[in-house]
């Protein structure tokens, strides 16, 4: 029997060309070159777990994942997560959407990931003037 290695994936947010304060999109990297099946990837929105004692409060509304492999094609080691839904802002004057404040988890869906064995997730956050760097593995 032929064993696979596990695929593991990191996520780091990119934000728009000289502005900290957005997140447009993640780039998740896996360690070998895996295929998505629609929808691996959610956003779940983790406003609950935020307390505020001033100011504005974290966006509770929906954020709906958007899948592309760098390079274009069907297999890939990293995938492009870009965003829609109410709990987006167009971007001004260019194509596409930025995340609200808030705090959210990307999640991997591992039956949807051809050669990955388990589920993963990574914990990313969006404050104003504020990109949090890449996390790996929490």
């Amino acid at each position: 029997m032929e064993h696979l290695p596990t695929s593991t994936a990191s996520a780091c947010p990119s934000n728009l060309a000289g502005q900290n304060s957005v997140v447009e999109q993640i780039l998740v990297t896996f360690n070998e070159a895996v295929s998505l099946d629609a929808n691996a990837f959610s956003i779940t929105n983790n406003a609950a777990g935020v307390t505020v004692f001033g100011g504005a409060a974290p966006n509770v509304l929906a954020v709906t994942a958007i899948q592309t492999a760098v390079g274009g094609g069907s297999t890939a080691t990293q995938w492009i997560v870009t965003f829609s839904g109410p709990g987006t802002l167009a971007i001004p004057g260019g194509t596409g959407n930025v995340i609200r404040d808030g705090l959210y988890v990307v999640n991997v869906d591992g039956s949807k990931v051809q050669r990955q064995r388990a589920d993963g997730r990574q914990r990313f956050h969006r404050l104003l003037g504020f990109v949090r760097q890449c996390l790996r593995g929490q």
